[in-house]
């Protein structure tokens, strides 16, 4: 039941942009496709909101999009984010500014491949640790930079050193897409990640793989799931058939993170048995190439069995999430960004599980600890937490729950 409170739930959020569009709950669930008694309960937070495809459903409902429908981009009162979240614009114009091939206006000197590559390396690092500030302040320069040397090779020296700069430039594209996706912008993570799928087009290989991977990630928080799933599939396919030419370990990660892909864009469309194929044959990949990552691809054991937590997440397999979850090893996985984001999909199926939700809590503020942008911005960290404390089990979460609330900007 709705409790009164102040607090800021996904339900809470329902509410209000049905009542700005004027329209009953019996429109919003007829075009949704549900009861409207339910649609109350979704209101007033007495059911969860953390279901993808309803989700996507009530955004068409409503015509907003599925980010908006769940409260993105994120804001607060965080100096932190804020600063985060003022590197969007800069990113943002880097590439209304730039396309593949074109010389780019350049503010100054541009660095040298040796250098840029650098840079780029160091941006892996900043997002896998998850310092989006530094990483949206490093960003924009860098692609116009790296769009620059791609356009100016292209016409004076083909060969090794263009291949390099076109490798850098989808690299950085990969980190900006990740860039905007965490910070709450889906549209414009599509378009980095499709800007990284036209300059793998032109490195063929392994990289288109890598290139859909980044694509299909961005795609699904838009709602177009079934799109989502049709890159996914075709590239899959595509990357499979080149399997016996591409064998070193970096190109058969980006297959393997491909597959993984694969596997929640059919679980998320309603195909379980193909769900349940592509994560066979990753599992099967991953005990051959071991951990990799994250420079080209993460692939590797721990993410095979992300996936298998995610994939029963889509499916509301609540305890066989938990169960997996159970199994992973957070301190073995060495990027902060990769343990607060399995951190939430495992705190999400512990909340669905009454007697683990103090468990809930305590895996979410680990996850916090790890990477704190990553969970300040997380649309499915704000809502189960909102709606642990929102439904009164403060039982369980007692003080660490409230202050994980503030910190998340849900309780003044």
């Amino acid at each position: 039941m709705d409790t009164g409170s102040s607090m800021w739930h996904p339900g809470k959020h329902l509410r209000r942009l049905r009542a700005i569009q004027g329209k009953s709950q019996e429109v919003v669930a007829g075009l949704a496709g549900i009861t409207p008694s339910y649609l109350s309960r979704l209101e007033t937070g007495e059911r969860r909101l953390d279901d993808r495809r309803l989700v996507t459903a009530l955004a068409e409902a409503l015509e907003v999009s599925p980010a908006e429908l769940l409260g993105q981009p994120v804001r607060h009162e965080d100096a932190d984010l804020a600063a985060a979240q003022g590197t969007v614009a800069p990113l943002r114009a880097a590439y209304l500014s730039t396309v593949l091939g074109a010389v780019p206006a350049v503010g100054g000197q541009v660095r040298g491949p040796d250098e840029l590559t650098a840079a780029v390396q160091r941006g892996v690092g900043l997002r896998t640790a998850c310092d989006f500030t530094a990483l949206g302040r490093l960003l924009p320069g860098l692609l116009v930079e790296l769009h620059h040397l791609v356009a100016t090779d292209a016409t004076a020296r083909r060969g090794a050193a263009r291949r390099g700069a076109l490798e850098a430039l989808h690299v950085a594209c990969a980190s900006a897409s990740v860039h905007f996706l965490a910070l709450g912008y889906p549209m414009e993570a599509v378009v980095a990640a499709d800007r990284a799928a036209e300059v793998a087009a032109e490195l063929g290989g392994a990289w288109p793989a890598l290139a859909a991977f980044s694509q299909v990630t961005a795609l699904l928080p838009t709602g177009t799931h079934d799109h989502a799933y049709r890159i996914a599939s075709e590239a899959t396919d595509a990357a499979r058939g080149l399997s016996g030419q591409i064998t070193d370990q970096p190109a058969q990660a980006a297959y393997g993170a491909l597959l993984l892909a694969s596997s929640l864009t059919a679980s998320v469309t309603g195909r379980a048995e193909e769900a349940a194929d592509r994560l066979a044959e990753a599992g099967t990949l991953a005990e051959q190439v071991g951990e990799c990552g994250p420079l080209v691809a993460t692939f590797g054991p721990n993410n095979v069995r992300a996936y298998q937590l995610k994939n029963a997440l889509e499916r509301h397999e609540f305890e066989s999430a938990a169960q997996v979850g159970d199994q992973l090893d957070f301190a073995a996985i060495g990027s902060p960004e990769r343990r607060a984001a399995l951190g939430i999909d495992y705190a999400r199926a512990l909340a669905r599980i009454p007697h683990r939700r103090a468990a809930a809590v305590t895996t979410l503020v680990a996850a916090e600890h790890a990477a704190p942008q990553r969970v300040h911005t997380s649309v499915w960290a704000r809502a189960v937490t909102g709606e642990l404390l929102d439904e009164a089990y403060r039982e369980a979460g007692g003080p660490q729950l409230r202050g994980l609330a503030y910190r998340l900007g849900l309780t003044g």
